[in-house]
């Protein structure tokens, strides 16, 4: 078996860190350029479907008042 000093073992390590580092910054930047890929494919389309999902909401909301309204006009509550 070789015999290898703390120093190198230090050297390796450090290597190995740097390279993690380097493959780590790497693939946020990645990630970073598929977010806005994505963002700039779906951004449109969500436009749309995000108004088509907030009418709706606001007719289950307008719905839902009206039926208070009229289950208090049915018991005398304005």
């Amino acid at each position: 078996m070789n015999n290898i000093n703390s120093n190198q073992l230090t050297n390796a390590s450090q290597a190995s860190i740097e390279q993690k580092a380097a493959q780590l910054k790497q693939n946020q930047q990645q990630l970073a350029f598929q977010n806005v890929q994505q963002y700039v494919t779906t951004a449109q389309a969500n436009a749309y479907t995000n108004t088509v999902e907030q009418n709706a909401k606001q007719l289950e909301i307008q719905n839902a008042k009206n039926y208070i309204q009229k289950m208090n006009g049915q018991i005398g509550l304005k």
